[in-house]
């Protein structure tokens, strides 16, 4: 049985930075994929959620934009 590795997870102010910094870009990010800018932003937010309740699990030594944006594009192509 494999066991999860946990990290050292992001604290409040690294969110924040993260959101942000890149917020803006995903939602135009995924608005390219779903034509519309609210379920942008909804999806968006969901990935800000998930990422946040998940931090423990994200690997730091891993690119988290890379993270962000493929999380974002996965929900889009679910959202059509």
């Amino acid at each position: 049985m494999s066991e999860q590795t946990q990290y050292d997870p992001l604290d409040k102010a690294q969110f924040e930075r993260l959101f942000k910094t890149h917020f803006q870009y995903l939602c135009n990010f995924a608005q390219q994929y779903v034509g519309d800018a609210d379920a942008a932003q909804d999806l968006c937010q969901k990935v800000f959620i998930m990422l946040w309740e998940k931090r423990e699990h994200i690997d730091p030594r891993k690119s988290i934009k890379s993270y962000l944006f493929t999380a974002v594009k996965n929900r889009a192509l679910n959202y059509l």
